[in-house]
């Protein structure tokens, strides 16, 4: 019992910062749910954080409490007391059932991922994987309102589908099994900058090596459509593969205080040699994918902005990017006289760019 608790306070971030009183309310809270308890009562002491912040706290950190129903819990209240009243959506029975049909999905992907136990990079890229890869984004979900599976592991596991909430508890669930430390972070993305309650969003963040990075696996998704509108093929992006906090922040905003993300090391594109400082280096890039499926490839925005010295005069006047990669592509099928035709993501807030043969 006492190593269970021992690994629970290590992959708990959330319980990590809460005072002496607040995790014991925590614990209270999480011994209630395990057991399936219909009131769970509570004290409340001087300077705690209220009791149902720390319950939302509980199933942030524990993915596997995806029986209870996060959006409707009651309580009351006499004098320090409180007594939560948690709604089951599946009885104990049901949920042990699921719990041991997810272990059918997810122990493929543990027994696979293990084999890079040697490199966290790897691991974490292959975990990344597993879940943008099999689990489609459920937008049928949004139109009804808290559709519960969808924001679980169970919509992640069972049903391959679910919305960001049930992506980034995937993840993190993932990503606890192989112990790499992970948060399940609530905030705010658009891809305007406009961070309004319209725009609540559920993503990661992981510690690997010693440093922490965000990763976002539900905007790593792409699904590409063809030219009738009908859904064509899903590629998946590393775009948002280990982003610092200034990276990030072009279009994410948390709620809570998270730690700072200040290095690049693991970063996708610095690790895998895809980060390109001037012309040169894109043509380079280029030229060692141009025999692949894909080809991937960011640019240093800040350094691209103030001039860089292998760039075309043209392009730092026109401000296009998009157009100086797709001219250094053009550049190096030219000497390698190829004629590959490309579809194309580009994302000039993070300068990086997927291109896909045709």
């Amino acid at each position: 019992m006492e190593k269970a608790r021992q690994k629970m306070d290590r992959q708990s971030y959330y319980y990590q910062q809460m005072n002496e009183n607040e995790q014991l309310a925590y614990r209270i809270i999480c011994d209630g749910l395990h057991c399936h308890q219909s009131a769970i009562r509570v004290l409340l002491y001087p300077g705690m954080k209220s009791v149902s912040d720390i319950y939302y706290k509980v199933l942030y950190d524990h993915p596997v409490f995806f029986y209870v129903n996060q959006y409707n819990v009651s309580h009351s209240h006499q004098n320090c007391e409180w007594t939560l009243y948690p709604e089951y959506l599946y009885s104990g029975n049901e949920a042990k059932t699921m719990i041991a049909e997810m272990h059918n999905t997810v122990d493929k992907v543990l027994y696979k991922a293990l084999e890079y136990r040697e490199d966290p990079f790897k691991m974490e890229m292959f975990l990344h994987n597993s879940v943008v890869k099999s689990v489609a984004y459920d937008y049928e979900s949004l139109k009804i309102k808290n559709y519960h599976r969808a924001h679980s592991i169970v919509g992640a596991f069972l049903d391959k589908k679910a919305v960001c909430e049930g992506i980034a508890k995937a993840f993190k669930l993932l990503c606890d099994s192989v112990g790499l430390p992970c948060i399940v972070v609530v905030g705010y993305a658009d891809n305007k900058g406009e961070f309004t309650e319209n725009t609540l969003h559920a993503w990661n963040l992981v510690k690997v090596c010693g440093q922490w990075y965000h990763v976002d696996p539900t905007w790593d998704v792409m699904d590409l459509t063809g030219s009738d509108g009908v859904h064509k093929e899903r590629h998946f992006k590393f775009d948002y593969f280990n982003l610092t906090t200034a990276d990030i922040s072009v279009d994410h905003r948390p709620k809570d205080v998270i730690p700072s993300c200040t290095a690049h090391k693991d970063n996708y594109f610095y690790r895998t040699g895809k980060y390109a400082e001037d012309y040169e280096d894109m043509r380079r890039i280029i030229d060692q994918q141009i025999d692949s499926d894909r080809i991937r490839i960011r640019i240093d925005c800040q350094k691209r902005a103030a001039g860089l010295k292998g760039l075309k005069q043209k392009y730092l006047l026109s401000g296009d990017p998009k157009k100086l990669i797709l001219d250094a592509l053009q550049e190096v099928q030219r000497n390698r006289k190829l004629f590959y035709r490309y579809s194309y993501y580009f994302n000039e807030r993070l300068g990086t760019m997927n291109l896909y043969k045709m």
